[in-house]
Order: structure tokens, then C-alpha cells, then sequence
């Protein structure tokens, strides 16, 4: 399987660029542990904020980038809808408009949406908390609000993330996954790894996109010391990488909905709270 990610530096940054999900409708990257470093929302590096970094060295306005504050659920924002700065509790984010998505990883797992119809574009955060909770079919329900509701038009990149090579779970955890998922854990001896891509998969495709809708990253945060931070592997002093993604200008793109709304979006029904560098692949 051809890995759909490819290097490319951008300003301070080496960073992976999807071109497989239709460049020109919409721009795909994942950063690396090589450039600003982005620890925690709040971290500053040589007096500026390392996400007004990212975007700068992407060409794009600081104010357009629109974050959640991550908590493992499956509450999905409009993005459109929200001011600069502002950070709600949530694992997604979904446009129609020109607001640039992004949130942080350090071993959970990136989903992009792309409804090409519309253009529409989604990135959710999904770790086996929120694939549980139902982020995949939250996420694509916030799509279908912003863009044209046809799933046949919906196309899905499933990002690096830890892989069921290093991703062991615990017996409740993998018991749960198993029974609904059928291949997505992983027995080696007494101990259990999780497939968290699998795992997206088979609730994309349960939602209607699938086959080769559904492009995937082969490449693992745990595994690829010399790529990315991973949590797993390095615990708590593990730093981030981050997802971004927005509709190239000039498509014929939904009409930004804000019409002057300066209150934040609340999440759809759907959506609930949670209980050395080497670029070779």
C-alpha cells in the first residue's frame, strides 16, 4: 500500500502533506517533532505562539485557525461559527468557509472529511475514548450540516497514529473494540494491541464511506522516534504534532453562516460529552 503522506518543509517545519484526498480542493498536513514544538495550547517559543508559526510558515492568516480543547469525546464544531481564540471542549471541527482546522496529537489519530460535493471539510481527533464515544458518526453528521449531505460525496484520510504494532490495551478495553470490530485487536501471547485506523474504517464505512473513499497513513507515532512525539514512548514529556487542514480559496465553496453570530456554536444533538532527521518511509 502506497503511504499517501509525503514530506515537505515549510518554513521552520518539516511536515507530511496528503496529496491523495484531491490537492486542490483542499490542503492536508501533519507536522513532525522537527520545527516549533507545540506542547500545549499556552506554549510560547521565542515570544510567539508556535501555532501563529505553523500558519505563517503555510502562507495562512492566524486568524483563521480554529481549535477545540481536546477531551476525548465526541462533541463536533462548526467552525465557521466560532471567534479567534476561542477553544470549546470537543474532538472535531468541521467548514464550509475559509477557516483553517487544526488540534494536536501525540499517539491519537487524525481523520480528515472531505465532502467534495459542497466543498466541506472536517478533522477530528480520535483516540479509543472517542472512537467509542461515537466521534467518526458525529463528525460526519456536522458534514452533512455544513456541506451537501450526500455521503457518496464524502472521501476520508486516516492519519499516522500509534499502530496495533505498539498499541497495547487493556482486557476491558480490547473486549469492548473486539466484539464490534471485527480484526481490529491484535493477540500476541497474553497481551492485546489495538487497531485504532480499523477501528475508523469499519465506522466509516458503517457510515457510508468506504472502499477507496478512505485513504490511510501506514506510518506509526510510536515506532518513528526519528518523525514524531508519541506518548506512549516518551510519557509525559512527550511533545505534539498537528493536524491542519482547510478548502483551498477560489472553490465554489458554502457561504460563510456566521452573518455577524459572535456567540459560540453549541454542539450538534448528535455530539455528548465524554465520560537527526529522517523523512525516508
Amino acid at each position: 500500500m502506497t503511504e499517501p503522506f509525503s514530506p515537505v518543509r515549510r518554513g521552520d517545519f518539516l511536515m507530511l502533506q496528503c496529496r491523495a484526498l484531491q490537492p486542490e480542493v483542499a490542503a492536508l498536513y501533519f507536522t513532525t517533532r522537527h520545527g516549533p514544538q507545540l506542547s500545549s495550547p499556552n506554549l510560547r517559543l521565542s515570544g510567539q505562539d508556535p501555532w501563529e508559526e505553523l500558519l505563517e510558515a503555510l502562507g495562512l492568516p492566524g486568524s483563521r485557525l480554529r481549535r477545540c480543547r481536546q477531551v476525548h469525546g465526541s462533541v463536533v464544531w462548526e467552525a465557521d461559527r466560532l471567534l479567534p481564540g476561542q477553544l470549546p471542549p470537543g474532538d472535531g471541527l468541521v467548514t464550509a468557509g475559509p477557516q483553517v482546522l487544526g488540534a494536536q496529537f501525540a499517539d491519537c489519530l487524525a481523520i480528515w472529511v472531505l465532502d467534495t460535493a459542497a466543498p466541506a471539510l472536517g478533522l477530528l481527533h480520535a483516540g479509543w475514548r472517542g472512537l467509542r464515544a461515537g466521534i467518526v458518526a458525529a463528525g460526519l453528521k456536522a458534514l452533512d450540516r455544513v456541506g451537501s449531505g450526500d455521503r457518496g460525496r464524502v472521501r476520508a484520510v486516516l492519519g499516522p497514529c500509534i499502530g496495533p504494532c505498539c498499541y497495547e490495551v487493556g482486557e476491558e478495553v480490547a473486549a469492548w473494540f473486539h466484539h464490534r470490530f471485527p480484526g481490529a485487536v491484535i493477540r500476541r501471547g497474553h497481551r492485546r494491541y489495538l487497531d485504532l485506523r480499523e477501528v475508523a474504517r469499519q465506522q466509516l464505512a458503517a457510515e457510508g464511506v468506504k472502499g477507496e473513499r478512505v485513504v490511510s497513513s501506514q506510518l506509526c507515532t510510536c515506532c518513528r522516534s526519528d518523525l514524531f512525539h508519541s506518548h506512549r514512548r516518551d510519557g509525559g514529556r512527550a511533545g505534539r504534532m498537528a493536524a491542519i487542514g482547510w478548502l483551498r480559496e477560489g472553490r465554489n465553496r458554502i457561504p460563510d453562516r456566521r452573518s455577524g453570530d459572535k456567540t459560540l456554536a453549541g454542539p450538534g444533538p448528535e455530539g455528548a460529552q465524554p465520560d537527526g532527521e529522517k523523512t525516508a518511509f
